[in-house]
């Protein structure tokens, strides 16, 4: 359970808000004539003792008696007359069941309130988990985030030398401007022989035999 000693303070004030609960109920008119009454102040009385040994020498066995004490018994009967407060102060002026006055009861609802919420405050503190627990927990998970991360967590390290793109066709070299230009010899037409001019004529025999043809033809 949580600190000890805001249990302790919680089960004081539940302490002392039972002592005034009892003294209301035991104040009021129709207290001597109600029987509901007479047995709630008896419940009130057993539990405000254990109240009291709770407070001086508590134990875990202890608290969750006096936890379990509180829900099951001592809150239904407090609402139960919270609620039937409410529904004399609702009564006709004249209505012989009205036997206090709305004042009165309006007062004492208000107290029955503040007796409430102590007694809620006191059962979740009793009811909470162990502190150390949670701090344990606690350290544990801070110690796992702060540890060195895993080795399979960590990036793979690429090299430093960047790898080359082998989808690019290799380049061929260019070919020259002559390679470009000059056809290559055909094989087999190599001329080997020596040239004659025999057959050759001049410009001369060439102008007479075209002035005889052209005479000829007129």
């Amino acid at each position: 359970m949580t600190d000890s000693a805001k249990i302790t303070g919680s089960i004081a004030a539940v302490g002392k808000l039972t002592k005034s609960v009892i003294a209301d109920v035991q104040a009021r008119p129709d207290y001597s004539g109600s029987k509901t009454l007479k047995v709630l102040a008896t419940q009130l009385r057993a539990f405000s003792q254990d109240v009291l040994n709770n407070e001086t020498s508590g134990t875990t066995e202890s608290y969750q008696a006096l936890r379990k004490q509180a829900s099951g018994q001592i809150i239904p009967e407090i609402h139960k007359l919270n609620d039937a407060n409410i529904e004399m102060a609702n009564l006709g002026q004249l209505n012989t069941k009205r036997l206090v006055k709305p004042s009165v009861l309006q007062s004492e609802n208000a107290i029955l309130q503040k007796y409430l919420n102590a007694l809620e405050a006191m059962i979740a503190l009793i009811g909470a988990p162990q502190t150390s627990s949670a701090s344990t927990s606690t350290s544990t998970s801070s110690s796992t985030s702060s540890g060195s991360p895993s080795s399979a967590t960590k990036p793979a390290q690429t090299s430093s030398d960047p790898q080359k793109d082998t989808t690019k066709p290799p380049e061929t070299a260019k070919p020259g401007a002559a390679e470009s230009v000059m056809a290559p010899p055909l094989s087999g037409q190599v001329f080997k022989g020596t040239p004659t001019f025999k057959d050759v004529q001049t410009y001369q025999q060439l102008v007479s035999a075209s002035a005889l043809s052209v005479s000829g033809d007129q």
